[in-house]
């Protein structure tokens, strides 16, 4: 490797240790602890927790392309606090809608590609 490939990789690790970091945070998505006992059902835990992290950092990417960037922790409160209802109109109509946003909600709303679903008004 040459010295700036060298470099430029030693600024990426930041980046690697935030993703572990998030992995052993109880709050996050922690890959601990394993509690099936057999080989395919850790695995199976395994592949679970890497997809939602994969997830977790696709929603970070879009947010920030939308130049919406927050910490992990302000993030996973703010979408924990967006509520979906279903509205039964009779028996042949529903409806999905989202509750009340905060203005920092309404700004993901759309980021997120769910827009269809924001509260009018």
């Amino acid at each position: 490797m040459t010295a700036e490939e060298m470099v430029t990789l030693f600024r990426k690790r930041g980046r690697i240790e935030r993703t572990f970091r998030l992995a052993e945070d109880p709050a996050g998505i922690p890959f601990r602890p394993v509690h099936p006992w057999t080989d395919s059902k850790i695995r199976g835990f395994a592949f679970i927790c890497v997809l939602a992290l994969l997830i977790w950092r696709v929603i970070q990417w879009k947010l920030k392309s939308a130049g919406l960037a927050m910490s992990d922790r302000v993030l996973r409160k703010e979408l924990a606090d967006i509520r979906e209802v279903i509205l039964v109109w009779g028996r042949q109509k529903a409806e999905c809608r989202l509750t009340a946003c905060s203005s920092i909600q309404r700004d993901l709303i759309p980021a997120l590609g769910i827009a269809h679903l924001a509260p009018s008004g």
